[in-house]
């Protein structure tokens, strides 16, 4: 593996510097003209790529390669970072509990201890609602909190892709909403139903990780969680083409042992709440 400098404003360059590698993990500070820089520069060498960016506008760019890279027969790995990445993770992996898909909500958390008790949590998560502008596009619905001392969930919608991409791994959902940029860790609720009943299943990063890499940094976080997705994406490039999203190629069971492979202690990757 090695790191290299480039220059987007040099197709040429660019290009003569990702031929014959085995994937292309882009880096750098979300901006779209150097992702769509790489992201052409892959699809004309053939080479695999995988970026870990949480934005709408790196998602909605990434979307519009779609044929051409299907074309082509190169896998755009897109949002392969903590949230969404991660997030994603948690949110199909819970999903598999349910026979039915109603809604998916990803929350950040922030505090001290990044824990809530059962009653406070039920309390937010059912104020969690995506609120649609009135040009069709999820608005920003502000923040919500347990108001507990040192002790808050938050939410912010908006500005995050997982309505973009999360909607098409589970496409049974009528409402998918996303949080904001991860800060101790990452929370994912999927309400549908099982055995005919109405059920709620909740996956989210440990609060007290205490192993080797202890995930409570963002960018640890989301460093770790490329780091797994990267090894996937080595190991089964070959199986995939077009722009794909996490959910869309990665299983959950084994990017938790991609996670500890890297070093993270199995019990700081993810719980169960419900």
């Amino acid at each position: 593996m090695s790191v290299r400098p480039w220059d987007p404003g040099n197709p040429g360059g660019l290009l003569a510097t990702v031929k014959g590698a085995a994937l292309v993990v882009l880096g750098s500070a979300a901006h779209v003209r150097s992702a769509t820089a790489v992201r052409t520069a892959c699809i004309e060498a053939e080479v695999p790529y995988l970026d870990l960016y949480d934005d709408v506008a790196s998602a909605s760019s990434a979307l519009a390669f779609a044929r051409e890279a299907e074309e082509a027969g190169v896998p755009l790995f897109v949002g392969c970072g903590a949230s969404p990445g991660l997030s994603s993770m948690l949110a199909v992996d819970a999903a598999r509990e349910l026979d039915s898909v109603q809604s998916v909500d990803m929350l950040w958390t922030s505090g001290d201890h990044a824990r809530a008790d059962r009653r406070a949590l039920d309390d937010l998560l059912s104020m969690v609602v995506a609120v649609p502008s009135r040009h069709g596009r999820p608005s920003m619905p502000g923040r919500s909190s347990t108001g507990g001392a040192g002790e808050r969930y938050a939410r912010r919608g908006g500005g995050h892709p997982a309505a973009l991409t999360l909607s098409r791994g589970l496409p049974a959902a009528v409402r998918v909403h996303g949080s904001g940029r991860p800060v101790l860790g990452l929370l994912a609720r999927v309400a549908g139903t099982c055995d005919g009943e109405p059920a709620v299943v909740i996956r989210r990063t440990p609060a007290d990780a205490e192993g080797a890499i202890p995930l409570n940094d963002a960018a640890v976080l989301a460093g770790t969680a490329c780091a797994a997705f990267a090894m996937l994406a080595l190991d089964h490039a070959a199986k995939w083409k077009g722009v794909l999203a996490p959910e869309d190629w990665a299983d959950p069971e084994a990017f938790y042992s991609a996670m500890e492979r890297t070093g993270v202690h199995p019990a700081d990757i993810v719980e169960t709440v419900v």
